[in-house]
């Protein structure tokens, strides 16, 4: 099937049917990929910004001092356990 495209070279509309099938819903963005044999349309995925996702993992924080205090325990124990970057 041909698909017309308009003045700005935009393609007008792609049948539902395809859209089904990427699972596109209405004001979802796509990625569009050339390829040598044709054009790949995929959905894009919204990414979740990793201080969401960090947070999400209920990690256990300690206070400074504590964590203070295990950092020159290992640092005693073994110098080369800790190594900070600057």
């Amino acid at each position: 099937m041909a698909y017309p495209i308009d003045f700005f070279l935009h393609i007008i509309s792609l049948p539902k049917k395809i859209l089904d099938a990427l699972g596109v819903q209405l004001e979802a963005e796509v990625i569009i990929e050339l390829m040598e044999t044709g054009v790949v349309i995929k959905p894009k995925h919204p990414i979740t910004p990793i201080t969401e996702r960090i947070a999400a993992m209920n990690l256990p924080v300690a206070d400074w001092d504590q964590m203070e205090q295990e950092i020159e325990f290992v640092t005693r124990v073994d110098p080369l356990a800790y190594t900070p970057t600057l």
